[in-house]
């Protein structure tokens, strides 16, 4: 079991003040919902994956690895540490904000190809 919960420690980049046994909140939710805190994790992992096979796939120029390539993918890991420390709202928040970002580049990439919108939005425009 300490194996798969160094694991995790190692995947979400833990710092020195995680590490504190029996009072640490996230050590104690890592070890509590183990199952649940490493399924989570992978599908980071293959959401984090995915990300780059678009930015691979579809080049720099494409839509959506440059919406993904905005500071979001961080608010996925954020919200995972939040939340595993307890801080429900600031990770619920920071959930929010990658999935409308993620959303954003499929809208962008694959539905309104058309590049003045895309630009209008970079630029705060689109809709006025």
């Amino acid at each position: 079991m300490q194996d798969r919960v160094e694991k995790i420690r190692f995947a979400l980049d833990l710092g020195f003040s995680d590490y504190y046994p029996r009072e640490n909140v996230r050590e104690i939710t890592i070890t509590n919902k183990l199952d649940l805190v490493e399924r989570a994790v992978s599908m980071m992992t293959i959401e984090e994956a995915i990300s780059f096979s678009l930015f691979e796939r579809l080049g720099p120029q494409h839509p959506s690895p440059q919406i993904y390539a905005l500071d979001f993918p961080s608010d996925l890991r954020a919200s995972m540490y939040l939340l595993l420390g307890g801080y429900y709202r600031q990770a619920i928040l920071c959930l929010r904000n990658w999935l409308e970002m993620r959303l954003l580049g499929i809208y962008f990439g694959f539905v309104d190809r058309d590049e003045a919108n895309y630009e209008d939005w970079k630029l705060g425009k689109l809709g006025k």
